[in-house]
């Protein structure tokens, strides 16, 4: 986190800024079509993205697709249009 506070390189000058990685939420409301959550449940949000097609996502017992991964060079997450703690 100070490392992104201070901003050493590239991801930690993105914006929005969000310290930390770990993070846990309430739920506030859901839509109609919403069967597996309700308000009130706590959340913890996935970090990575999920293709849901390659050999980790089908197994459905982990968030390390192999397709949206975190690149260790660069530390971001390689994009796939969803979006993060929101």
């Amino acid at each position: 986190d100070l490392g992104a506070w201070s901003g050493v390189n590239e991801a930690e000058r993105a914006f929005p800024r969000i310290l930390g990685h770990e993070a846990v939420g309430v739920v506030e409301s859901v839509g109609e079509e919403v069967k597996d959550l309700k308000e009130g449940d706590y959340v913890i949000p996935a970090f990575n993205g999920e293709c849901g097609e390659c050999r980790v996502c089908t197994q459905e017992e982990s968030n390390l697709c192999e397709r949206y991964k975190v690149d260790p060079m660069k530390r971001v997450m390689v994009s796939d249009g969803g979006t993060r703690f929101s």
